[in-house]
C-alpha cells in the first residue's frame, strides 16, 4: 500500500494563494506572484476573448498563515501580537493549584 504524499512535498495550496509554504517562509511569495501575474497579463493580451468575466488576477497573499491557530491573535498595521490562548484547567488542577 502506497503511502499518501507528504505536506511538505513543495505542493500549491489554494488556502494559501497557491503558494508553497516555503514560498511564504523564506520570503519568496511576492516575486512569484509577480511572476506568475504577469504570465496571466501574457495570456490576456494573447487571448482576451478567453476571459470572459474579467481579467485574470493571481490570488492575494494572505496576511497570516497558521498551521493549527492555537493562540489568540491580534494583528495591527506593523505589529503582530500574540496571547497565550485561554486553556481549561481539570477540577483536579485546579484543586492542586489552589
Amino acid at each position: 500500500m502506497a503511502s499518501s504524499p507528504s505536506r511538505a512535498d513543495g505542493r500549491d495550496h489554494s488556502g494559501i494563494a497557491l503558494l508553497t509554504r516555503d514560498m511564504l517562509h523564506y520570503g519568496m511569495a511576492g516575486q512569484v506572484i509577480e511572476q506568475r501575474q504577469k504570465v496571466l497579463d501574457q495570456a490576456y493580451a494573447r487571448n482576451p476573448e478567453r476571459f470572459v468575466c474579467a481579467r485574470p488576477g493571481h490570488p492575494p497573499r494572505p496576511a497570516a498563515v497558521w498551521i493549527l491557530k492555537s493562540l489568540n491573535v491580534q494583528t495591527t498595521d506593523q505589529y503582530l501580537h500574540l496571547s497565550p490562548a485561554p486553556t481549561r484547567l481539570s477540577s483536579a488542577s485546579r484543586t492542586a493549584i489552589l
